[in-house]
Parts: C-alpha cells; sequence; structure tokens
C-alpha cells in the first residue's frame, strides 16, 4: 500500500508559493523562471535551462544527467513515471525528450492528463510498466510511517531504475531551513509553505532512505547542492521576487551561478541526496561514475561565493535605481496629466455651476407644475374612491340578480321537463282514444247498417211484440234471437268504450261537467253522456286536450 500524504501545493518541485503581497508573486527556489524563459530570448546562453532558479537547476538537471545513462544507442522509446510532479511539467523541461513522461499527483491542478494518485492506496499501475520512476523532493512531504511504501511503489512499477531526492536530516540542513524561513518570515511577513511542512513531517534520515530500497546494498547515494550555497543563492532569490518578481536580470544572474556552481563540493556540506537503484549492473556502473565527475574536487570557494553574491546585489540595485528613476519619471508625467485635468475639470465645474443655476430655475417651475398636478391627481382620486364603491354595489346587485336568475333557470327546466313528460302522456292517451273512437265508429256504423238493414225493417213488429210481453218471456222464434243479438252488442260496445275512455286519462269528468252545463244539469254519467253525444259533437274531454284538432 502507498498511503501518500502529500499536500497538493507542496508536491514534487514546491512549484506553488503564496505570499503576502497581493500583487508580487513570491517564486524563488519553487518558481518556474524556465517557463518564462522560453519566451524571453537569452542570446549568449547556450542552454535555456541555465535560466531556472538555481535550486531547481541543481535537482533537475543532475536527474537529467542519471536518466540520460538509459538513453544509449538502439534503446528507442522510453517511458518514465513523475510521482509528485506537480502543476507544471518541469521533469520535461530537463530530461532527454526521448522519455514520454507520465505525471501523476494527488491532485490533477486542472490538468486531466495527469493521474490522479489516493492517499493510502498504491500507484495505480502494472508492475514494472515504466522504464524510470522518479519522486523529486516528495519523500519529505509524505508521513515517516508511510515513506517506506513509496520507495516500494516506485521499485514496483519500474523496470531499469528508480530514482529519489530528498533534503537530508542533518543539524546543518535543519539550521539552513530555520534561517531560510527567518528570512522570508522578515522579507514577506509570512513562512514558507514547504519549510513548515519539513518540520512537521521531519526530514528523511539518509540511511532509512536506503534500508528502503528492495536491495539496499546496491543503491547508490549521490550529494546535491552545497549547503552554503543553497542558502545563500535561494534567499537572495527570494528577495529579488518578493521586490521584482520574476524579471531578465534575475534570470541571467540565475544563469551565471548554474554555469560555475557544481552539483556537489568534496568537504562541504549538502542540503539533498539522490537516491538511486538500477537493474543493470552496467547502468549502475555508469551512474556511479555520473555522481563521482559531479562532484567537485575542489573545496568551497567562498570568495567566488562572496563575489556571486556581490554581483547578484549590485545588478540588483543597479535595476531597483532604474527603476525608481523610472517611477518617478512616470510620477512627475502623471502630476502633469493630473494638473491639466485639473485645470480642465475647474473650468468645466464653472460652466456646470451655471447651468445647475438655470436647472435650479426650472426646477422651481417644475415644483409648481408637480403641486397643481398634485391637486388634480386628488380629485381624480377621489372620483375614482367613488366610481369603485359605485361599481361594487352594482356589482353586489348583479350578483343578486345573477342568483335568481340562475334559480329561475332552474325551475323552468323543472317545470319544463314535467310539461314534456306530461305531453308524452296526453300523446298516449290520445292515441288510445282515437282507436277507441275509431273501433266505436265501426261498430255504430255497423250497427247503422243493421238498423237500416231490409230484416231489421221486416222484423220491427216482431220486436214491438216483444217489448210488450212480461219480463222474462222467451220467444222461440229467429227474430227475437236477432234482437237480443242486437242488444248484446250494444251492451258489449258501451262497456268497452267506457273502460277505454276511463282508463286513458284524458277524460276529466269534473271538468266536462263544468265545460258543459248541460251534462250537469242532465245528473247523469259525464263520460256516457260523452260516448252517446259528445264524440259525435266532437266536445273536449280535458283542459289539455282538443278534439277539432
Amino acid at each position: 500500500m502507498l498511503p501518500l500524504g502529500l499536500k497538493v501545493h507542496c508536491v514534487g518541485y514546491h512549484a506553488i508559493r503564496e505570499t503576502a503581497s497581493a500583487t508580487v508573486p513570491i517564486l524563488p527556489r519553487y518558481s518556474l523562471p524556465g517557463v518564462r524563459a522560453r519566451s524571453v530570448t537569452l542570446n549568449e546562453l547556450s542552454d535555456q535551462r541555465l535560466a531556472w532558479q538555481p535550486d531547481i537547476y541543481q535537482r533537475y538537471s543532475f536527474l537529467a544527467r542519471l536518466t540520460d545513462i538509459l538513453c544509449g544507442d538502439g534503446s528507442g522509446a522510453l517511458t518514465l513515471l513523475d510521482v509528485g510532479s506537480g502543476p507544471i511539467a518541469v521533469t520535461e523541461a530537463f530530461v532527454s525528450p526521448q522519455f514520454h513522461i507520465v505525471r501523476a499527483d494527488v491532485g490533477q491542478f486542472d490538468n486531466p492528463s495527469i493521474v490522479r494518485l489516493q492517499p493510502g492506496e498504491p500507484l495505480p499501475f502494472e508492475d514494472a510498466a515504466f522504464d524510470v520512476a522518479v519522486a523529486i523532493e516528495v519523500l519529505e512531504h509524505v508521513p515517516l510511517a508511510q515513506r517506506p511504501s513509496l520507495i516500494r511503489e516506485l521499485q514496483r512499477v519500474s523496470r531499469q531504475a528508480t530514482i529519489v531526492c530528498c533534503p537530508i536530516n542533518t543539524l546543518e540542513v535543519v539550521e539552513a531551513e530555520r534561517r531560510f524561513s527567518a528570512c522570508a518570515k522578515a522579507v514577506s511577513g509570512r513562512d514558507v509553505d514547504f519549510l513548515v511542512e519539513h518540520r512537521e513531517n521531519g526530514l528523511p534520515d539518509a540511511a532509512d532512505v536506503v534500508s528502503w530500497f528492495r536491495e539496499p546494498e546496491s543503491a547508490l547515494v549521490a550529494e546535491n547542492a552545497p549547503l552554503d550555497e543553497w542558502l545563500a543563492f535561494n534567499v537572495l532569490d527570494f528577495i529579488y521576487a518578493c521586490d521584482f518578481g520574476d524579471h531578465e536580470t534575475k534570470r541571467r544572474f540565475a544563469a551565471g551561478v548554474n554555469a560555475r556552481a557544481p552539483f556537489a563540493r568534496v568537504g562541504a556540506a549538502h542540503y539533498r541526496r539522490f537516491f538511486c537503484a538500477f537493474a543493470s549492473p552496467a547502468h549502475a556502473a555508469t551512474a556511479s561514475r555520473v555522481i563521482d565527475a559531479a562532484r567537485s574536487p575542489d573545496p568551497s570557494e567562498p570568495q567566488w561565493l562572496v563575489r556571486e553574491l556581490v554581483t547578484g546585489i549590485l545588478g540588483w540595485r543597479q535595476e531597483l535605481r532604474e527603476r525608481s528613476t523610472r517611477e518617478v519619471e512616470a510620477n512627475h508625467r502623471h502630476i502633469g496629466e493630473l494638473e491639466a485635468s485639473l485645470l480642465y475639470f475647474k473650468e468645466a465645474v464653472t460652466a456646470k455651476d451655471a447651468h445647475i443655476g438655470k436647472l435650479d430655475d426650472t426646477l422651481v417651475g417644475f415644483k409648481d407644475a408637480i403641486g397643481a398636478k398634485n391637486a388634480d391627481i386628488q380629485k381624480l382620486d377621489q372620483h375614482l374612491a367613488e366610481a369603485i364603491q359605485s361599481l361594487q354595489k352594482a356589482l353586489g346587485a348583479l350578483a343578486q340578480k345573477d342568483a335568481r336568475l340562475f334559480e329561475l333557470e332552474a325551475n323552468a327546466a323543472e317545470v319544463l321537463a314535467n310539461v314534456r313528460a306530461d305531453a308524452g302522456a296526453l300523446s298516449a292517451a290520445h292515441a288510445r282514444l282515437e282507436e277507441s273512437t275509431r273501433r266505436s265508429t265501426a261498430l255504430e256504423r255497423e250497427l247503422q247498417r243493421i238498423l237500416t238493414s231490409r230484416s231489421w225493417r221486416l222484423t220491427a213488429p216482431l220486436r214491438r211484440v216483444t217489448e210488450a210481453l212480461p219480463r222474462g218471456t222467451v220467444i222461440k222464434a229467429p227474430v227475437g234471437a236477432l234482437a237480443g243479438v242486437r242488444r248484446w252488442v250494444e251492451r258489449t260496445t258501451n262497456r268497452r268504450n267506457y273502460a277505454q275512455v276511463a282508463e286513458s286519462g284524458l277524460f276529466d269528468a269534473t271538468w266536462y261537467r263544468e265545460r258543459y252545463p248541460d251534462v250537469g244539469r242532465s245528473n247523469g254519467d259525464p263520460l256516457v253522456h260523452y260516448l252517446k253525444r259528445g264524440g259525435v259533437e266532437t266536445r273536449d274531454t280535458h283542459r289539455l286536450f282538443e278534439a277539432r284538432y
């Protein structure tokens, strides 16, 4: 497991720094002047990498020498994993273009090509996935208990070489960082973040780092960055960055220092060490020679160091004087422009005062007009209130009428439904009455035919004799039988017609008696009267029924 306890703003080469100044960024040993140097022409420099800040140049230039060991003839394309790469691709600026570099960090810095690492998880790569795996200035930002896992993971994913560098926990290095921190606080008013993390996590011990490798006896160790020069040039670079930012003079000074300063010096204390493990013995032997060649046999040169510092300070002093002169001249020009603008403003203010006087007079007129308008508005408001009150009353009356209209419409609908029901019943009764009348008429015609027949006339004397006989006398003759038939037919017809009309509901006896006074005077059955005479006379039988229709 690889529990990477890195802080995003301090991984790798300390790429991001903050400052107490809100306008001038502080970019000393953790700044990247080389990025801007790509757009600046340094004609006298053969190597643009020399313009990088000295501490960055010490690390990555020596890393380039170690990785160049793998770039022999016929080696082809190589892969390099840069763990803790940070937001800017510094490794790509130094190592051979023969390497395809995969950057990995706990943050992506808005760059999706950076592989995000999860703290507490192994590196998300297969075994031996890369030719080289490096971690430059990362180990000191990992908690002490998690550092061995980082070394083992780097060796697991690398095929040919594993390279790690970090500051070492010695009394000299701790004191140098303390002095640098004090200087930073004095200049910027705040501490340096990566130094705070160094104190919190503790700097690695060189022997411990070697023991964390898979084969400690084959690990190579190289000292890097003589401590006195590291402290002097970082302090000077920090002061310049706080006061002037990144500038051509600073890059030229860095190029002069980098062109002469060795990676290591015999007999001197150093700020950091490189730890390397090569799979090939031949590569390991070559790396050992590279390490020896990078170590200067000369002891520390105080005179050279002082000379370089004085040169830098005098150059920066001259730049400060030139900048101050430019600022004074700019201020004088600005004051002249302000005086001219002030004169123009005075004239403009005088003209504005006159115009304001005219506007005051106009304003008085507007106030009077507004007063009159306000009075008119009050009257209109009163009329509007009265109109609203009248409208509300009218709306109330209209609502009452709407309710009454709704009630009337409901009653009318109910009456109309009843009338339609009664009309249907009357139509049915009328149809039955017409049927009864038709049958009665047919029977009357049959009766008239019988009464006017020759046989009826011939039997008339017989009927008179029969009527004169006592009741119950039986005449055993055809004529008597015929008379009985006639009476039976009449009785049957009258009973049938009576029943049909009574059941039809179209005959109102009370109304019929009141409608026709002769019926009332007769004291007889109104329906019998209708069947005998009223129907023939087309008299009405009901207040809702007219016989003539």
